[in-house]
């Protein structure tokens, strides 16, 4: 007689991940917010509870009662907004976790994160929360331009930069709109700006791939591209890649993916923030193709001592590109047909609604359109997403 599948509950997620625990061959049920329902999630799923699972309590007491009917063997989030409601439910129900709390703590707090890393014995970039315009105003006086944002914020979401020639009110306000409590300064740090995906088991942290970043820039640096792998030398490669294990480290992180973004300045590598996920933007999908790493799955057989061997590499190098709407009114999108045609591209997608009003690029909400390519080398992945793009038009 065979083994009954494992069982386990997820919090939050996305349908590329429902996907795999499919594959995996587990059984699963979900706490999900009403905007990410999907029919594939209502059509797999063995229970789904539309619940606004931030609300830890009663997201633990909806753990509970489903806990008591099915038992779960372990629990699980990929979502930014879902990590410190699966540790505390794991913590409770005594399960294991790809979440841990005292870890989520410190790294969704980009505060707590600067804090563990100095008291690893790396002082990095100077910082401090801030609460008003006086204060940001004496960061700058004392470390020249900074960056400001929510210190629990994601997705660039309130991101300002600010010198001294800048509307702090303007720079201020931006910043609070995300609605998050806490405001963070940090000094701004010039150069190239990379994320390193990780993959970590009881610990021990693997580099999977180091990608190489594009924005919008100053003052709001909305991500508009990356691509893998990175134009790097092997001595700056190394550095990233110590400091990143110093890091996950600092914060106790111990099984599953993370995402790390940081710049380097005269040799120097400096860590701008850390989550424990996957990279977003599609990064997991450029990290899979490039290096055959399925942190998804990879994290379901970590934590459920599951048998797990990753395919090959499909491809040498990915790059994606996203086009970005401003200061208009978007009738159509033409050109998405071609552009899906043209050598090397993966994939053309587009989520943009006609009749959609943009004005500045203040988020990533002003993505409207993406294409991802392949390529022999990182130059030729650029090359086939640029020429895609290009097929493109905003009307």
């Amino acid at each position: 007689m065979s083994e009954p599948k494992r069982n386990i509950l997820m919090i939050g997620g996305r349908d590329h991940t429902f996907v795999r625990i499919g594959d995996m061959g587990l059984r699963y049920s979900a706490l999900q917010i009403r905007a990410h329902l999907t029919d594939h999630l209502l059509d797999h799923a063995e229970t789904v509870v539309v619940t606004d699972y931030e609300d830890i309590d009663s997201s633990v007491a909806l753990a509970q009662a489903l806990h008591r009917k099915t038992p779960f063997d372990a629990v699980f989030s990929f979502a930014e907004y879902g990590f410190l409601t699966a540790a505390h439910i794991a913590e409770v129900l005594n399960l294991p976790s790809n979440c841990q709390v005292s870890t989520v703590q410190l790294t969704r707090n980009k505060r707590l994160m600067r804090e563990a890393l100095r008291a690893s014995g790396i002082k990095d970039v100077p910082f401090a929360r801030v609460r008003s315009a006086a204060e940001i105003a004496d960061f700058v006086a004392h470390h020249g331009e900074c960056i400001i944002k929510p210190a629990e914020g994601g997705g660039s979401e309130g991101v300002y930069l600010v010198d001294a020639t800048t509307d702090i009110s303007r720079a201020l306000a931006h910043a609070v709109q995300v609605g998050r409590d806490e405001l963070i300064a940090e000094a701004f740090i010039p150069g190239p700006e990379y994320s390193v995906e990780t993959m970590s088991v009881e610990g021990a942290h693997r580099i999977l791939a180091v990608t190489e970043k594009t924005t919008s820039g100053a003052p709001y640096f909305i991500e508009s591209g990356h691509v893998q792998p990175a134009a790097l030398s092997a001595d700056d490669a190394a550095r990233i890649g110590e400091r990143v294990r110093v890091l996950l480290d600092a914060v106790g992180y111990r099984t599953g993916p993370a995402h790390t973004e940081v710049k380097l300045n005269d040799g120097a590598v400096h860590v701008i923030e850390t989550q424990t996920r996957n990279g977003g933007d599609q990064i997991w999908e450029l990290t899979l193709e490039t290096t055959g790493a399925d942190v998804f799955k990879e994290t379901f057989a970590a934590v459920l001592g599951l048998d797990y061997s990753a395919p090959p590499p499909a491809a040498r190098a990915m790059a994606i590109r996203y086009m970005l709407a401003q200061d208009r009114v978007l009738d159509a999108i033409t050109g998405l047909d071609c552009a899906a045609r043209a050598e090397g591209v993966a994939r053309v997608q587009s989520s943009a609604k006609p009749g959609t009003r943009y004005d500045a690029v203040l988020s990533a909400a002003s993505r409207v359109a993406y294409v991802l390519a392949r390529g022999d080398s990182r130059e030729q992945a650029l090359a086939h997403a640029e020429a895609a793009v290009a097929q493109i038009e905003l009307r």
